[in-house]
C-alpha cells in the first residue's frame, strides 16, 4: 500500500537560510501527523484547563495557600497556562502552515510565540530547580530554612525566576542571531554559543535538581531510619510510665502540623515527578540542538529527510509535559484532591443558592 503523505508546496531550499543547494521536500506522513494533531489539542485543552483548575483551588484553600510550596505550584501552573492557550496552538499551526501559506502567521507574530514559549518554558524549569534547592535547605538548615519561609523571600524568588528566564532568552532577539519563522526557533550558527546556551538554560538546572533530589532521597532515608527507632524507645517509656491519649487540643495541633507537612511531602514529590517528566519529554529535543552543528541542520541534512516524522513527534513529545502537572497533582497528593473537592462543593452551593434566588425573583 503507497503511503499517503503531506507535502508543503515548496521546497526548503527556498526558505530555509543558508541553504542553496537542490533538497528533497519536505514531508509528513499523514498517520504522523494525525497523531500529532490529536496529542496536541488534547495537550492544550487539558494542559489550560487542569493549570487554571491548580490555581483556583491552592489560592481557595486557606490550609494550601498558607505554605510557602504553594507559591511556586502557582507559579508552576501560571507560566503553563499562555503556552496551553495561546502559544502553543499557533506553534502547531506554523509547523503545519508550510511555505505556501507563509504570510498567514508573520515572522513577528511568531517571534513574538516562540519567545514566549521559550520564557514561559525556561520558568517552568528554574521553578522545579528551585523548589528541589528549597528542599535540600529544609533538609540541612532549618533555621536558614525557616527564614526563608517569610513571604518576601519567596517573593523574591519568584521574581528572580522570571527575571533569569527573560534575561536567558530575550538577549537572543537583539543579538546576530536570525530568527527563522518557518522552523520556529533561533538560529544559533555558532556552535560554541548554542552549545553554552543550551547547558546554561537546560542542562545545568536539570543536573542541579538531580544532586538535589538524590540528597534528598538519602537524608530521608537517614531521617526516617532515625525517626523510627526514637518513636519505638518513646513508646517504650511512655508505656512504661503510663503516660497516654493526648487532650483534644493537643490532638487538633497535632493533625494541624500533620496536614502541613503531608502538604509539604505531597507536594515535592508532585516536583520531583514533574521533575521526572520534564527530562523524560525535554531531552531527546535538547541533546539534537546541543549535537547538531546548526539548529536548521536537522532539517538541511540530507540523511536527516526520512526523519522529518521523527523530528515531529520529538516537538510532540516535548509539549506534551504542559499539560501533565495537573494530573501529577490529583494523583499524588491527597490535600490536593481534598481541596478540589471542597472548591467544588463551594461552587456546587454558590450555583444552587443563585439558582434559588433566581426562582424567587
Amino acid at each position: 500500500m503507497e503511503e499517503t503523505t503531506i507535502e508543503l508546496a515548496t521546497p526548503i531550499s527556498t526558505w530555509l537560510p543558508g541553504n542553496t543547494g537542490s533538497v528533497p521536500r519536505s514531508q509528513y506522513s499523514s498517520e504522523v501527523v494525525v497523531l500529532t494533531s490529536i496529542c496536541n489539542f488534547f495537550t492544550c485543552f487539558i494542559g489550560t484547563f487542569g493549570n487554571v483548575m491548580v490555581m483556583v483551588v491552592m489560592l481557595s484553600s486557606k490550609k494550601l495557600r498558607s505554605n510557602h510550596n504553594t507559591a511556586f505550584m502557582v507559579n508552576l501552573a501560571l507560566c503553563l497556562i499562555p503556552i496551553c492557550c495561546y502559544t502553543l496552538p499557533l506553534m502547531v499551526a506554523k509547523f503545519f502552515e508550510g511555505a505556501e501559506y507563509g504570510d498567514g502567521l508573520t515572522e513577528k507574530t511568531m517571534w513574538i510565540v516562540y519567545n514566549c514559549l521559550v520564557i514561559l518554558h525556561q520558568v517552568h524549569i528554574l521553578s522545579i530547580c528551585i523548589v528541589a534547592v528549597n528542599r535540600v535547605v529544609a533538609l540541612r538548615s532549618p533555621v536558614v530554612f525557616r527564614r526563608m519561609l517569610r513571604s518576601s523571600v519567596v517573593a523574591l524568588q519568584l521574581v528572580l525566576i522570571w527575571v533569569l528566564s527573560v534575561i536567558f532568552w530575550l538577549p537572543l532577539s537583539f543579538i546576530e542571531i536570525r530568527f527563522a519563522a518557518y522552523t520556529v526557533t533561533f538560529d544559533i550558527t555558532n556552535k560554541i554559543l548554542r552549545k553554552f546556551h543550551i547547558l546554561i538554560t537546560y542542562f545545568i538546572p536539570l543536573i542541579a535538581t538531580i544532586i538535589c533530589y538524590v540528597f534528598i532521597y538519602v537524608k530521608l532515608r537517614q531521617r526516617r531510619t532515625g525517626m523510627s527507632e526514637l518513636q519505638t524507645r518513646e513508646g517504650n517509656m511512655a508505656s512504661a510510665s503510663g503516660e497516654g491519649t493526648l487532650s483534644a487540643s493537643e490532638a487538633a495541633t497535632a493533625e494541624t502540623v500533620g496536614s502541613c507537612r503531608r502538604w509539604e511531602e505531597e507536594a515535592s514529590r508532585s516536583v520531583f515527578i514533574i521533575s521526572i517528566i520534564l527530562v523524560v519529554c525535554s531531552l531527546p529535543h535538547a541533546i539534537i540542538h546541543f549535537v547538531c552543528d546548526c539548529v536548521n541542520s536537522v532539517y538541511c541534512d540530507q540523511q536527516f529527510y526520512g526523519c522529518l516524522d521523527a523530528w515531529l513527534l520529538i516537538h510532540t513529545l516535548q509539549w506534551l509535559q504542559f499539560c501533565l502537572d495537573p494530573i501529577v497533582f490529583v494523583v499524588v497528593s491527597a490535600e490536593y484532591r481534598k481541596a478540589v473537592l471542597q472548591c467544588l462543593r463551594r461552587l456546587s452551593r454558590t450555583l444552587t443558592f443563585r439558582s434559588d434566588q433566581m426562582r424567587h425573583q
